[in-house]
């Protein structure tokens, strides 16, 4: 049998789309699986990290005698920091949103007097 004979029977079995066995238990459990791209690492929060760790090591390793881990360890402290000043700077405005939430499940069935505390 020749190559191209073996290749006409292997693409005729091919399945047209591959079945992935944790995408049918996540289907049965009525939960959909989102693939990301293949290539782009700015969608991938891992690949992002990483890239952003390393150009902060190469902007920053000029003498050349700090450890590497040492650098991407104060990268991802930076990073952690600069998150946290971000989320309590925006602290404030989500409390604000949550006060004006009315939660009628948790209260619903109390009477006013329950629901105020008196």
């Amino acid at each position: 049998m020749s190559k191209t004979e073996l290749l006409d029977i292997a693409s005729v079995n091919t399945p047209a789309e591959t079945v992935f066995v944790i995408d049918e238990m996540l289907e049965a459990n009525g939960l959909q699986v989102l693939r990301l791209p293949q290539y782009q690492c700015e969608l991938n929060a891992v690949e992002l990290g990483c890239g952003r760790m390393k150009r902060y090591t190469r902007e920053r390793n000029t003498a050349g005698d700090l450890s590497m881990f040492l650098l991407y360890r104060r990268s991802f402290n930076d990073k952690v920091i600069k998150l946290e000043q971000e989320f309590w700077a925006n602290d404030g405005g989500q409390q604000e949103v949550h006060d004006r939430i009315v939660n009628f499940s948790a209260d619903f069935h109390l009477s006013p007097e329950e629901r105020t505390g008196s």
